[in-house]
């Protein structure tokens, strides 16, 4: 049967002992890394519900206290690309600012979080544009072919599909 393990004192030169102690900055809270992982995702993801709650009471006050009208959010049936825009900006707008609070708290650079800008729009991007455009069309050219929707014709034409096509394409899917 072995023994536990136990430190004992390490001799150094010049006959002086000592024993090793754990880093004094080390907590629950705090590692040898700075913020533990944990807690780095409950405050980011702290400061984005904070966010959206500042911007949602904000919106309220104004549209009771300014407008004298309920704040109503957009139904399933307004779907439109600049709700999509609206929709997906607010999400990166938020995420993007919780980011750089963050990377004020733990003094680290704002590209460290996912969206370094010396890495936008070249090959990753390219490719998943590319790879998310290819997995939409798949999902639908499979609910077809299982009879999920056909398609009767155009509702509308002329310019109107130009226009709506490129509204479509430049609205965040």
């Amino acid at each position: 049967m072995s023994e536990p393990a136990i430190n004992l004192p390490q001799e150094l030169p010049g006959g002086q002992s000592t024993v090793p102690q754990p880093p004094s900055s080390a907590s629950i809270f705090r590692g040898p890394n700075g913020i533990r992982a944990g807690w780095r995702a409950l405050t980011f993801l702290a400061i984005v519900v904070g966010l959206v709650a500042v911007v949602n009471l904000v919106l309220w006050l104004v549209m009771h206290f300014v407008l004298h009208r309920p704040l109503q959010f957009g139904a399933a049936s307004a779907l439109s690309p600049v709700a999509a825009v609206l929709s997906d900006g607010g999400i990166l707008l938020f995420t993007s600012l919780a980011a750089l609070i963050m990377s004020r708290i733990e003094h680290r650079k704002w590209g460290q979080y996912g969206l370094p800008l010396r890495f936008a729009f070249r090959k990753d991007f390219c490719i998943g544009t590319l790879v998310g455009f290819l997995a939409i069309s798949t999902s639908l050219l499979a609910i077809f072919a299982l009879h999920g929707f056909h398609l009767t014709g155009l509702a509308i034409h002329g310019k109107t599909i130009l226009t709506a096509t490129a509204a479509w394409t430049a609205a965040p899917s």
